[in-house]
């Protein structure tokens, strides 16, 4: 499983030398998923995949909306629950760690010196989830590595946060944590944060699904603390110019969120609005402008599939809060990283 768990991890680099022909980039793009193939399945799970596909369907004669395809991508990765529940989560890390460094150090590669001239084509060719405009306004380099973007290199980075944390490697976490921070993703730092203070530090008061619902709330509160205070106190301090102002952080997605309030119609709250086209950076919002409330339904149906020992919690926490942050069930790459830490085992009874 390792090997493949590498591989899927180091295909979305492959795809970029096919930025030439968006039909092959596609193909390469889903082509991992079959990776997973195994005789170890969950019954369960394809009859749920099946019943959830059924209505997907019937969503799209209803709609015409294609994008609910993207959804299934979780649901798909629970078939293969069997497979991941075999990997002891140490054990496991321990030797793609290895991976995990080259990938850093290819992306501080990127940071210094700039994407290789394929890369750079292929940025602009258009075919792939990152676009040109928002990765060069004035200041410098996002790095993505080999990843397929920066949500699943800045998660990886802090699954070696919780690994090596759990390992008692204080001095190791906090070197990963500083990963993160030159990674630049703030919403995984951010939720990152609120999981080992749930996790850890509150861990006597909280834990289970509990202690998820309680990083969820903190998750919540933080996101609207920014959101408010955004427009008055941090906005007129950024340089207009700057990547910052124009694309990231809260400008994009509070001028989002007012646009889709002053759009919004009740009769939207049940199959959604997917003419608004603006970018949400929000799994919530997402789910909810493209499906309604059936999209929130789908969520909590996937938390009878989890189980809340001390690891799994950690990682749904972390998910639940940077969903508020990047649309995460879009990417089959970052969920396929969160299978393996949730769904995986833990040898050390601490964790549990």
């Amino acid at each position: 499983m390792l090997f493949k768990y590498v591989l899927f991890n180091f295909s979305p680099f492959l795809k970029r030398v096919f930025f030439f022909d968006s039909t092959l980039y596609q193909i390469f793009t889903y082509l991992p998923i079959f990776l997973l193939l195994s005789r170890k399945v969950s019954t369960k799970s394809i009859i749920f995949l099946i019943v959830v596909s059924c209505f997907s369907a019937m969503y799209y004669m209803v709609t015409n909306n294609i994008g609910i395809i993207s959804v299934l991508f979780i649901f798909v990765l629970l078939v293969f629950k069997p497979v991941f529940k075999e990997i002891e989560f140490d054990s496991f890390f321990r030797k793609f760690l290895v991976f995990f460094l080259v990938s850093f150090a290819y992306g501080a590669y990127q940071k210094v010196y700039g994407y290789l001239p394929f890369e750079m084509i292929w940025i602009r060719a258009g075919v792939g989830a990152v676009n040109e405009a928002g990765y060069f306004v004035n200041d410098g380099i996002r790095p993505f590595s080999f990843y397929a973007g920066i949500p699943e290199f800045a998660f990886v980075c802090s699954i070696f946060g919780y690994w090596s944390f759990q390992r008692k490697q204080h001095l190791l976490c906090l070197v990963f944590f500083l990963m993160l921070f030159y990674i630049g993703s703030r919403g995984i730092i951010v939720s990152t944060f609120i999981a080992f203070l749930t996790m850890f530090i509150l861990q006597k008061k909280f834990f289970g699904f509990r202690a998820v619902f309680v990083a969820f709330t903190l998750n919540i509160i933080c996101y609207l603390m920014i959101f408010f205070a955004f427009p008055i106190f941090i906005k007129p301090l950024l340089v207009d110019a700057g990547r910052v102002a124009v694309f990231g952080t809260f400008n994009a997605r509070v001028e989002m969120a007012l646009e889709l309030y002053s759009q919004f119609q009740f009769d939207y709250f049940w199959f959604g609005y997917d003419a608004f086209q603006a970018t949400t950076d929000n799994m919530y919002i997402n789910l909810f402008v493209n499906y309604g409330i059936f999209g929130f339904i789908g969520i909590f149906l996937l938390f009878k599939f989890f189980s809340f020992d001390k690891k799994s919690a950690f990682f749904v926490s972390s998910m639940v809060g940077y969903s508020l942050y990047a649309d995460t069930f879009n990417s089959i790459f970052l969920l396929l990283n969160f299978a393996v830490c949730v769904f995986s085992y833990e040898k050390n009874n601490s964790c549990k």
